[in-house]
């Protein structure tokens, strides 16, 4: 069975700060923070700024929970494809939205690479071992690609932005399936500051995003058709187990 879960979990007390994990990588939901600040300087270095559109073409990894930091950071639409897509299926995508940069696993981007319009610069991450295995990639499509840009060495060579001023303005351009013509990207307009805040309080009391509370993402985190899909959310004391 694919093991393809990303959790995230916001710490008890006790503990200093929360985590985001896949398989037996974790990362501190700061250092998580800092990457992605990394990232948004480096996509703003490349052009990328206020309601401009950086596609995501990656299956759910940790590198993906940085890739929305980035974009919300910038003010940006995330514009996540699905990676089951044809390379013209998601030429497509990339066109219709005006991606400025695509952020994707190295195996996917090969899959693609031929199909990928000018003018479109690339950010590839190395695909890891928790996703390569269980989908039975081949090892020479893991790594990162001579001439494409490494994902960790963009956020290696930037100092993170730390303005979160813009975060939680954008929601996101997501595609639908297309069944009665071409894909149609739907945008959600941009919050005023305080409308998003206080959006984002209401997410936590919706979803009761508690500190100790464990949430497992067992889906896909590309826009797709409704499919039967489960999620778990632990109470603190089951977190605490």
């Amino acid at each position: 069975m694919r093991d393809n879960r990303v959790e995230a979990a916001a710490a008890p007390a006790a503990l200093p700060e929360g985590y985001a994990s896949l398989g037996g990588r974790r990362i501190a939901l700061d250092t998580l923070w800092r990457r992605g600040g990394s990232l948004a300087a480096a996509l703003r270095e490349r052009g990328v700024g206020e309601d401009d559109a950086v596609a995501i073409l990656m299956r759910n990894d940790l590198c993906f929970l940085e890739a929305m930091v980035a974009t919300s950071l910038l003010g940006a639409y995330p514009v996540p494809v699905n990676w089951h897509q044809t390379g013209s299926e998601a030429a497509y995508i990339l066109q219709d939205a005006g991606v400025k940069v695509l952020l994707a696993h190295a195996d996917l981007h090969a899959g693609i690479r031929a199909s990928i319009p000018a003018g479109v610069t690339v950010i590839a991450a190395a695909t890891p071992p928790e996703l390569s295995i269980p989908y039975r990639v081949p090892p020479e499509l893991c790594a990162v690609p001579d001439g494409v840009e490494d994902l960790e060495d963009a956020i290696a060579a930037h100092e993170p932005l730390r303005d979160r001023a813009r975060v939680g303005s954008r929601g996101s351009i997501v595609y639908t399936s297309g069944t009665t013509g071409r894909p149609k990207g739907v945008r959600r307009f941009a919050l005023p500051p305080d409308e998003a805040r206080r959006f984002g309080v209401l997410s936590q009391q919706w979803f009761s995003l508690l500190p100790g509370v464990r949430t497992v993402m067992a889906g896909p985190m590309y826009p797709q058709r409704p499919t039967p899909t489960r999620a778990r959310c632990s109470t603190p004391a089951a977190a605490s187990r």
